[in-house]
């Protein structure tokens, strides 16, 4: 949230977050996709899960272009090169 606050004050566009496959929990199918259900099972994940949602109420309040990396991808849903 820090990052994400810095941000909004600093007016960047952008911000690159680490993703992690922990905030599924215990996977119900492999590969994870993302419509796969979300549901940590670790303080560490639910961390993760929570700094994506962090990440996504950020962009409604300021356009805030987000990606994740280095594979999954969540977040703010945008992707940018």
């Amino acid at each position: 949230m820090n990052l994400l606050e810095a941000a909004r004050h600093n007016d960047l566009e952008r911000v690159v977050l680490a993703a992690s496959s922990s905030v599924y929990g215990k996977p119900e199918y492999l590969p994870y996709d993302k419509d796969h259900p979300t549901n940590p099972v670790s303080p560490y994940g639910v961390s993760k899960f929570v700094s994506e949602q962090y990440a996504r109420v950020y962009n409604e309040i300021q356009p805030l272009r987000c990606a994740t990396s280095p594979s999954m991808a969540r977040g703010c849903g945008r992707t940018w090169r």
